[in-house]
């Protein structure tokens, strides 16, 4: 074991930790985007229309969310409200586009930012 930490090797369980924090990365980045998406639905009240694994269909707004819920239901202060599991959810589908990534528009690609540094640095 030693003579591997002296070559650079990691070990098998190194590894395998490197590998699962790459997943959490991964499944934080997807909890971000879902947060991101909801938030800019209740905030603007985008009409959608939500699929479940069971075939049900709901058309509302979401109303509040959390890490395993959504509270969807009407527009009116009256309006039936449903607490649905996000496991339940199969889909969800705007009523018409969305621009959640307005606000980077014009920005550019990182590569494309990077060579026109580069660019603007031979000048």
């Amino acid at each position: 074991m030693p003579a591997a930490r002296l070559s650079g090797k990691k070990s098998r369980a190194q590894r395998g930790r490197r590998a699962s924090l790459a997943v959490e990365d991964l499944v934080d980045r997807t909890t971000r985007e879902q947060y991101r998406f909801l938030d800019f639905c209740r905030d603007n009240q985008v009409e959608l229309t939500m699929f479940t694994l069971s075939g049900a269909t709901f058309i509302g707004i979401v109303h509040q969310h959390d890490r395993g819920t959504v509270l969807f239901g009407g527009r009116s202060e009256n309006a039936q409200r449903r607490l649905i599991f996000k496991d339940f959810i199969s889909m969800m589908v705007p009523k018409e586009p969305i621009e959640l990534f307005k606000e980077y528009r014009g920005l550019g690609t990182h590569r494309s930012r990077r060579e026109a540094a580069r660019n603007a640095k031979k000048r």
